[in-house]
């Protein structure tokens, strides 16, 4: 249930972007577009990554794969996949957010990369440093203008929380749609049917988990004045784009992972 993993090759040197592409990450003298939907690993393993970091291919002080970058709903998304060490996202004028490692059993923290111009690095790995830029700073989105989607909360730093345990299972079943198909959050019934309940209980635990993203975030779930979605459309979409619900949420609730 993951993106085009390693879709497309590096590209070196290219004057021009394919016309999908939105960003272009860099790192020596190679450098990668990301679409919509691309997906691709880095670290010091250049079979297990799509980016590797060749500089440190014969250390061991970066892990083998270290992290991902993702493209989604005209965002740039960099996940810290390492136990070992942290990841630092930088941008001008600014400090830089640290990804601290990834706990056991743990996705790993993640955050959207600034843009337009930013650095992913490991310092306490060693000097490499891959560099990104937004190629479409006005890229129309879902039908409107912009960086984000019509229902990105405005705060592309916000870093959005786990559910709890208890309303984990609903997060997991509202948001399993956007892993595979139409990015189109799941309905009343289909949430029902994930979690073998009623469809009256799973539209209760469905408002329990609004609720619970409304308290820890006031405003956070203003919703669209010119969308005809029901608010928790918009809290899937948000919770997928910030990381606080991941494929692998999906693959444990249905006993896959």
């Amino acid at each position: 249930m993951q993106g085009s993993d390693g879709a497309g090759a590096a590209v070196t040197g290219s004057p021009c972007p394919p016309a999908a592409a939105l960003f272009r990450v860099a790192y020596a003298d190679e450098e990668y577009d990301f679409a919509d939907g691309d997906r691709r690993r880095f670290g010091r393993d250049d079979d297990a990554c799509e980016i590797p970091i060749w500089e440190e291919v014969r250390r061991s002080t970066l892990s083998k794969v270290a992290g991902v970058l993702w493209c989604m709903d005209g965002e740039l998304w960099v996940r810290n996949l390492s136990s070992a060490h942290e990841l630092c996202v930088g941008a001008p004028g600014s400090a830089p957010d640290v990804l601290p490692l990834r706990p056991p059993g743990e996705p790993g923290a993640a955050r959207s990369v600034p843009v337009p111009v930013a650095t992913i690095s490991a310092p306490s790995t060693g000097p490499w440093t891959m560099s990104t830029c937004s190629l479409r700073t006005a890229a129309t989105v879902d039908g409107t203008t912009g960086a984000g989607s019509p229902s990105d909360d405005g705060e592309q730093t916000t870093r959005i929380s786990r559910a709890p345990d208890r309303l984990l299972p609903v997060a997991a079943a509202l948001c399993a749609p956007l892993f595979v198909h139409d990015r189109q959050p799941a309905t009343y019934d289909q949430v029902a049917a994930e979690l073998g309940v009623t469809r009256r209980q799973a539209r209760r635990r469905v408002d329990d988990l609004c609720a619970h993203y409304r308290t820890q975030y006031p405003g956070l779930l203003s919703g669209d004045p010119r969308s005809t979605e029901p608010v928790y459309a918009e809290l899937a979409r948000l919770l997928v784009r910030r990381g606080a619900v991941t494929d692998v949420d999906v693959s444990r609730l249905r006993g896959t992972g």
